[in-house]
């Protein structure tokens, strides 16, 4: 069965994101753990 563009985008989402504790952690692309999505770790 094949996706559409917006399934994509959500099935792409789902697995780079998380949710623990109501604090939303995203995958790195360099190291692939799972950091919280906040300034210090993404966006230096």
């Amino acid at each position: 069965m094949l996706l559409t563009r917006e399934e994509r985008k959500v099935w792409y989402y789902n697995q780079t994101h998380k949710t623990i504790d109501g604090i939303i952690y995203k995958q790195c692309t360099r190291c692939n753990e799972f950091k919280p999505m906040d300034k210090d770790s993404f966006y230096t």
